[in-house]
């Protein structure tokens, strides 16, 4: 099956070209550049480059670099990037993406393309910029901060015609849980707070399929109460660190209130 591939932002727009290369099937845009595939009848012109700083003057110039070398004809064309698009929102609060160097305008995107398929924002969504092609992002599929914890991680499957873009559906897929609690330690030594961090994880094996991640605050003065560092900087021996890791994995599963 092929695979293509877009360096992003994380890989400092670069990937190890030599080794991925000998991969049969791979395709990576390592700089502007087309690739025709064929599937099923249609002819399929995938376009794209690696992240790029300061995209939004830049944008139309890397998108004439990755057309240029498109030789093959081709019955539908894909876009395939790694960037912000105006519209595009993230966080708990929707922060949405309009202005700066590294945000490509919605207008500036091509219009000759079925559909631009985007990487770079961790949420799924689709944009749909006024007589434009859409703009899929599929998103991370796996959270990468409390700030995604209530998203849902999964990944897009979409049809391809020779008249343009089909059906296409987000799937979603199993995620590691992430929950914060808070935990009161006002006023106690070390061995006390130790001892509420066990006390409140006893419980039911956790149900989750896979360890939670799990932010745990602490309440109280903080000139009157232990810090969690000076705990675990206390906690040396194996046995008790494993038993203070499996008490936070189930006060995350139980996801109860702290005492």
């Amino acid at each position: 099956m092929p695979v293509l591939l877009v360096p992003g932002n994380h890989e400092r727009s670069r990937l190890p070209y030599p080794l991925l290369a000998l991969q049969d099937g791979l395709h990576l845009f390592e700089r502007p550049r087309t690739v025709v595939l064929e599937a099923r009848g249609v002819r399929v012109a995938f376009a794209g480059f690696p992240f790029t700083h300061q995209i939004r003057r830049r944008f139309a110039e890397v998108l004439a670099a990755a057309a240029a070398r498109e030789t093959d004809p081709a019955d539908v064309r894909v876009l395939c990037m790694h960037q912000c698009v105006e519209g595009a929102t993230c966080g708990p609060r929707h922060f949405t993406f309009r202005f700066g160097d590294d945000v490509i305008r919605a207008g500036d995107l091509p219009r000759d393309v079925a559909v631009t398929l985007c990487g770079h924002i961790h949420r799924h969504q689709v944009l749909r910029p006024r007589g434009q092609p859409p703009v899929i992002y599929a998103g991370s599929i796996e959270r990468t901060s409390f700030a995604e914890a209530p998203e849902t991680k999964g990944y897009v499957v979409l049809e391809l015609a020779r008249s343009g873009l089909g059906p296409f559906q987000f799937r979603p897929l199993p995620t590691r849980p992430m929950v914060a609690r808070t935990l009161s330690l006002d006023g106690i030594g070390t061995a006390e707070a130790l001892a509420r961090v066990y006390r409140f994880g006893q419980g039911p094996e956790p149900r989750h399929r896979y360890h939670a991640a799990v932010g745990l605050g602490l309440r109280g003065d903080p000139a009157q109460r232990p810090r969690m560092e000076d705990l675990l900087k206390q906690e040396r021996d194996p046995k008790v660190m494993s038993a203070l890791r499996a008490s936070l994995t189930r006060i995350a599963a139980r996801g109860g209130n702290p005492g």
